[in-house]
């Protein structure tokens, strides 16, 4: 499991202060073939990532609200294969989040949520040979949901959201001293289109 929690303070009727934290769960890998040249070399990674969020929101008018965050990220990142191995190493990133909501009508509301790329510092290793280092940032996404209430006590949302895999996992430059150290690691992430959907019912005070 991934803990997490977060709080909203209602500073006044239009401005809302907030903060988030949690981890970032699903980012270790076993990869069948990650090298860019020989193959057939399996590669295992732990990849933890815990995030801070202080953000705000500010409700323009009845049916328009405007949020923004910024996200403080922790991340760490071990590697190995049949010929090394890279210990846990923690580095920190930056990025900013911008949303917004727009109530259509009373029974439907609208959201769009763009996340920027999280830049993180590079993961460095120091090795008996020299130092191995390489760049691996979080992806940004972008997101756009609808929630729509039919009747009191029930709601139905639904979103469908872009992750850029691709720009920060695809093919990444490695800074080496040489073998056993690979010159990039080609993980071959292609970006993600998430579709979801949830229904709340309030069954009863």
């Amino acid at each position: 499991s991934v803990p997490g929690g977060g709080a909203v303070f209602n500073v006044n009727d239009k401005l809302f202060l907030g903060m988030a934290l949690g981890g970032v769960a699903g980012m270790g890998v076993n990869v069948d073939d990650i090298m860019s040249a020989g193959g057939s070399q399996p590669m295992v990674t732990t990849k933890q990532v815990f995030r801070f969020t202080p953000a705000a929101a500010y409700k323009v008018n009845d049916a328009l609200t405007l949020g923004a965050s910024l996200n403080i990220a922790n991340q760490s990142l071990a590697m190995a294969n049949a010929n090394f191995s890279l210990p846990q190493n923690q580095q920190f990133g930056f990025g900013a989040t911008l949303g917004a909501t727009y109530k259509i009508n009373p029974k439907l509301q609208a959201g769009l949520v763009w996340t920027s790329k999280t830049d993180v510092a590079d993961m460095e290793y120091y090795t008996t040979t020299g130092t191995v280092s390489f760049d691996m940032d979080m992806p940004a996404s972008v997101a756009f949901g609808l929630a729509f209430k039919p009747m009191p006590g029930l709601l139905v949302e639904a979103d469908i959201k872009r992750i850029f895999f691709n720009d920060v996992m695809d093919r990444i430059t490695v800074t080496t001293p040489g073998a056993p150290y690979p010159s990039a690691l080609t993980f071959g992430w292609d970006d993600q289109t998430v579709y979801s959907i949830g229904v709340k019912k309030d069954m009863g005070p």
